[in-house]
């Protein structure tokens, strides 16, 4: 797998016009922001999933006095087909969530309860409570009710890679949340459509979730679809094509 890395640069971009979707983008919107990153935003979504344990009897645990036990984060993209994607894993947060023991709490049953979203443009979450979705792949989806990128018809054998990681507990600024752009050169797909890529290291920050995209260049032109998602499996960060 080769990759490089693009750091975040400011600068400016004239005599262009750019697509995302089939629609125009003004680049004054692109002063200072990496252009795929500021053509992307829009479509992404903090994804946080709370949870609470329940005892034999149905009564609900919670702590620190909120309406939820623990929660955990990902990363979620929102296509054209107003469908929001994002990794099941996210349905058992107890699995991720490093302040739950389940020694401890032995006698309770973890169930999901508040699942919230937002994007660059919410200041706070929309939390609803999802049932009856499909959890038998890596990645899953629900009604979002807005339109976003399209998605990718097959696995690309490139694309440009964007990670989002945090070294806060509770990271619910989205804005001010770290990213890397990364350019995948050489993706090698399986029969499932899983793809390993080199590990990532961001120091003392964890990651929270990414998403692949592939970018088709025309004159004066440049369209993105949606790729696949970045997620864990077995403690290792793989890729998962939306294709397959």
């Amino acid at each position: 797998m080769k990759f490089r890395y693009s750091v975040i640069f400011s600068f400016i971009i004239n005599c262009v016009s750019i697509y995302c979707q089939d629609k125009p983008t003004d680049f004054s919107m692109f002063l200072k922001e990496n252009i795929e990153f500021a053509a992307l935003k829009p479509f992404f979504y903090l994804i946080r999933q709370e949870y609470i344990l329940l005892d034999e009897d149905g009564k609900s645990r919670v702590r620190a006095g909120n309406d939820f036990y623990g929660k955990a984060y990902t990363i979620g993209v929102l296509t054209e087909d107003t469908k929001l994607w994002f990794p099941t894993y996210i349905r058992s947060p107890w699995k991720i969530d490093n302040t739950y023991d389940k020694q401890i709490n032995i006698s309770y049953k973890p169930e999901c309860s508040i699942f919230g979203m937002k994007n660059y443009a919410d200041q706070s979450y929309f939390r609803t409570k999802i049932q009856n979705i499909s959890e038998d792949d890596l990645i899953t989806f629900i009604s979002a009710g807005r339109q976003g990128i399209s998605l990718e018809e097959s696995p690309q054998d490139n694309g440009t890679l964007i990670v989002f990681y945090s070294s806060a507990a509770s990271p619910d600024d989205f804005e001010v949340i770290p990213h890397s752009i990364i350019f995948l050169e050489e993706i090698n797909w399986n029969s499932d459509g899983i793809a390993e890529i080199e590990e990532l290291n961001y120091s003392d920050s964890v990651i929270i979730g990414g998403a692949l995209f592939s970018r088709y260049l025309n004159p004066g032109v440049i369209r993105w679809k949606l790729s696949g998602l970045y997620l864990p499996v077995d403690n290792k960060w793989i890729l998962k094509s939306v294709c397959k």
